[in-house]
């Protein structure tokens, strides 16, 4: 059993969404605490063993505002995590480019560096996509150790 901490940054609400459904998903085999307001304690509680990101992108590959203070502090302090291991779930939309899904690829990176260790690939949600967004995320998380 996992203990994992959920942090979303929304914009919209598409993004919290997807998290309540991992949460309800994920909440069977592990425990998991959700929050949209995370701070530095949050990600560096060695009572959590695995962090999930699921963040929208805003603006030109923007962090939304929820989480952007976070990302700064994190990046500054530079706790250095190796216990931890994450995923990365972004939501954006492909006609933006080079931004798609930006905030993820920032968090994804940003983890990488502090040494976590990634579950998997970053989930890159596209808002155009005709597939459900919640079908692409149980496929993604089958992939995970969180599946066992």
């Amino acid at each position: 059993m996992a203990n994992i901490r959920l942090v979303v940054g929304t914009v919209s609400g598409k993004a919290q969404s997807i998290a309540d459904a991992m949460t309800q998903e994920l909440s069977h085999q592990h425990k998991v605490v959700v929050t949209a307001q995370a701070v530095l304690e949050d990600i560096t509680d060695e009572k959590m063993d695995t962090l999930l990101i699921v963040c929208s992108t805003t603006g030109s590959g923007d962090i939304p505002a929820n989480l952007v203070g976070l990302f700064y502090e994190l990046r500054e302090r530079f706790p250095l995590l190796p216990n931890l291991q994450y995923g990365v779930v972004a939501l954006g939309d492909r006609s933006f480019g080079d931004t798609f899904c930006g905030a993820g690829k920032q968090w994804d990176e940003l983890l990488t560096e502090l040494t976590a260790k990634p579950l998997g690939s970053m989930l890159a949600l596209d808002a155009c996509d005709s597939v459900d967004p919640w079908t692409r995320c149980q496929d993604w998380l089958k992939t995970t150790s969180l599946n066992s």
